[in-house]
């Protein structure tokens, strides 16, 4: 039998327009809390063409629940979206929504959920959303009960990981750790206090409520771990123990879960991707693997209905992608509601309009990751200053120590933050990679660019791409053992303004940025090792991380 929930209803979503009557306040409203990262925050635009919700809903006729016969986004009045947010602990709490629930902003899987729960269940509802993006299960959002393990890298060096409060991150076998400004579990021990600090005030966000109980978890998060070898590997055993503790901690025994998995993902990846799918068709009730979970917990398999793009690049905003896995996630939890576990064959949303003669399938590229190493500055010098070409090893020093214990990075090898200061190319930063430099191909390069504020808009710089010719003999034609740094540089296709990272009205100084380059039939440099370039700009030092290089192969229309 196959594992994983995938939508009942072929998009019409049989859910009928919201009624806008009040739910039974005799009963105990029933909250289903929302958590994992930045795609379960909500990337999915409103307005904007193609791609948008507006789109979908008016001009597609999908997810005809949304509007209403005037053309207006529909309210339900027995629904409640409440939406809190702040990095690490307990306390910082930001209220982000409070509203009945309609189309208000970027929208995540909530609506989608929301709509099926509020039209099965006769009492009250609230959905209560409490996560921040850039956050991974085996560190930030570790449950308590969690214990520490070793993992050897591809390198043969054993690592230390903490079990929950436990710091810092991981530290080699045998040397003492380092205590940091951060502990395993430290954003998980705050999600769910602020939650709880929402229900704790039950009657500021649902009004003359008579009381509450948690009827159920979503779960939408895995990007951070499946960039890690060792937390995408431990992510099934984390996974069990947060179902459990989420459960413990909110006095739940009986509350349902419901995962989602990355939408890029297909099934038999065996990346880190692939472990993050494999951790949760296993804890899916009907995989058998955990007796316990039979009933109880469903996995929806993402892949089928997303629009494309990844969990990176938050699904280029696509609010299709948002819906359908949101409409998943709220059937399989109202599935689970009505001890129903059926799996279904899988179906992305079909219009409500008149059906028409198929378009011509479109050749879209495959996409991969060229493999780039950030250690940060405690590294073996595959990051380098631009001017001298000398290695960043032991650079990242006690000045740095703000960023680290603020708890917004950190220092080690698999998750570095490495700095890019603005006063030249001493401070600029690259990087030679393994990979040659290929023909008719699409290069994407991406980081997260990090305002040293951690407040306001990025200030600017420059992503590049180059390669390193035969020629260069490891001087540089100056007397610098640079890689070519400065030279030989492609020039990019495609250029994004850099865009928030936790939501547009998050002003935390993280933002997505993307540069495109684009090689014809026979570009200069062909075969030749790829450079990755970094620089600052704007007069301030700036911040970068999560540094991504994808390449596919491009189009006939769009070589160079």
């Amino acid at each position: 039998m196959s594992i994983g929930w995938t939508p009942v209803s072929s998009g019409k979503s049989k859910l009928p327009d919201p009624d806008g009557k009040s739910a039974d306040l005799s009963k105990p409203v029933q909250v289903f809390i929302l958590m994992g990262q930045s795609n379960m925050l909500g990337f999915g635009k409103i307005k904007g063409g193609e791609g948008s919700l507006e789109q979908a809903v008016k001009e597609k006729g999908l997810y005809p629940y949304l509007i209403d016969e005037a053309g207006n986004w529909t309210e339900r009045k027995d629904v409640r979206n409440v939406r809190v947010m702040g990095s690490g602990g307990p306390g910082q709490t930001r209220v982000f929504n409070n509203e009945w629930m309609t189309i208000k902003g970027n929208i995540g899987p909530e609506m989608g959920i929301g709509h099926h729960v509020g039209h099965a269940l006769e009492a009250p509802v609230m959905i209560l959303k409490s996560c921040i993006g850039n956050r991974g299960l085996g560190w930030d959002l570790l449950p308590p009960g969690s214990e520490s393990f070793e993992h050897t890298d591809a390198k043969g060096v054993t690592w230390v990981h903490p079990g929950y409060k436990g710091s810092p991150e991981r530290w080699e076998k045998g040397s003492e750790p380092k205590k940091i400004g951060w502990y395993a579990g430290l954003q998980y021990d705050g999600d769910v206090a602020r939650a709880k600090e929402v229900l704790a005030d039950l009657n500021t966000y649902y009004p003359d409520a008579g009381g509450y109980e948690v009827a159920g978890f979503c779960w939408w998060q895995g990007d951070r771990d499946s960039r890690n070898e060792a937390l995408s590997s431990r992510y099934e055993k984390n996974l069990v123990q947060l179902i459990k503790q989420l459960r413990k901690d909110f006095k739940a025994p009986n509350a349902k879960f419901v995962t989602a998995s990355l939408g890029q993902t297909k099934k038999g990846a065996v990346d880190g991707g692939g472990k993050i799918l494999d951790a949760m068709l296993a804890v899916d009730g009907d995989s058998g693997k955990y007796p316990e979970f039979k009933g109880n917990v469903a996995t929806v398999y993402a892949h089928p209905l997303s629009k494309g793009s990844d969990s990176g690049s938050h699904y280029g905003g696509n609010a299709e992608t948002y819906m359908n896995i949101g409409d998943a996630m709220g059937e399989a939890m109202v599935g689970l509601l009505k001890n129903r576990s059926t799996v279904v064959a899988s179906e992305a949303p079909k219009s409500t309009k008149r059906a028409q003669a198929p378009e011509k399938a479109k050749n879209v590229p495959a996409v991969s990751l060229i493999e780039i190493d950030e250690p940060g500055f405690e590294s073996d010098g595959s990051w380098k200053f631009g001017r001298t070409g000398l290695g960043v090893n032991g650079f990242f020093g006690a000045s740095h120590a703000n960023y680290i214990n603020a708890g917004l990075i950190d220092p080690l090898p698999n998750r570095g933050v490495f700095f890019a200061y603005n006063n030249g190319p001493q401070h600029d930063l690259y990087q030679v990679l393994p990979t040659a430099l290929g023909a008719d191909t699409i290069y994407t390069l991406k980081v997260v660019a990090i305002h040293p504020s951690f407040v306001g808009s990025f200030p600017g710089g420059e992503l590049r791409l180059g390669y390193v010719p035969d020629t260069d003999d490891g001087t540089g034609g100056d007397g610098v053992a640079n890689d070519s740094y400065g030279e030989f540089l492609l020039k990019p296709s495609a250029v994004n303004n850099p865009t928030p990272v936790n939501g547009d009205e998050v002003d935390d100084g993280f933002q997505a940025w993307t540069w495109t380059f684009t090689t014809g039939a026979n570009p200069a440099g062909l075969g030749q090792k790829l450079r990755v370039e970094i620089l600052g700009g704007g007069g301030v030092q700036s911040l970068f991380d999560n540094v991504q290089l994808e390449v596919a192969a491009a189009k006939m229309d769009q070589r160079k």
